[in-house]
């Protein structure tokens, strides 16, 4: 009887797992979407296909709001042409975040998940003391090349206004430093993203987590 029970036990497992739908196309179809966003450095498109949380755990949750805070002082009173040279920088760095990205054909129908291969830019690798050294590199030259200018602002604005003449006079220097020798200086590391996926109330497919791996 018990072994009954049991065949029948395995024939409706098996019966189950052969009647369940595959989602290996809506999900590797959602996945190509989700990571042409990320390489086209679309971090708001790409979090709005994510559950949650997913975009912290893969750092692209606040860039903009971290590159504001590290460049805070060149925006106080900065010109339009300023800010829109760190906004483009703004975008380089996004669109230079990940690179050499790779869906794998790994679907697996019962976490609904798949795998990329990807490298990933590690801003921190490199000192932000090359920029404050730049800075002040850029700032002595400025200064010994508009020394009558700066004592006219001097004596109109003072002193904080003359700091503000020197950091909008090298905002646009500073800015194309950051974009090409600065960057190019960062270090890439190999990852691996398994995105699981969920269907939501409307029955479209959203990245529950990623899990990160090297490699």
């Amino acid at each position: 009887m018990k072994k009954l029970i049991t065949s029948i036990a395995v024939i409706l497992t098996l019966t189950i797992t052969a009647c369940a739908p595959n989602y290996k196309e809506p999900v590797t179809k959602q996945a190509q979407l989700f990571l042409k966003k990320i390489d086209n450095g679309d971090f708001n498109g790409a979090k709005k296909l994510c559950a949650k949380g997913v975009g912290k755990a893969i750092a692209i949750d606040n860039v903009d709001q971290t590159i504001d805070e590290e460049y805070a002082n060149y925006l106080t009173n900065a010109s339009d042409a300023t800010k829109q040279a760190l906004e483009d920088y703004k975008q380089s760095i996004k669109k230079a975040m990940f690179e050499n990205i790779k869906l794998n054909d790994d679907y697996n129908n019962s976490q609904y998940s798949i795998s990329a291969k990807l490298s990933y830019l590690n801003t921190s690798s490199v000192s932000q003391e090359m920029v404050k050294t730049k800075a002040n590199e850029l700032s002595t030259a400025y200064i010994n090349a508009h020394q009558q200018d700066l004592v006219a602002v001097y004596k109109k604005s003072g002193e904080d206004g003359m700091k503000q003449a020197v950091t909008e006079g090298i905002a646009a220097d500073l800015i194309h430093y950051l974009k090409t020798d600065y960057l190019a200086k960062m270090k890439y590391t190999k990852q691996t993203w398994t995105m699981k996926f969920v269907q939501n109330d409307k029955k479209q497919w959203t990245i529950k987590t990623i899990a990160i791996t090297k490699g």
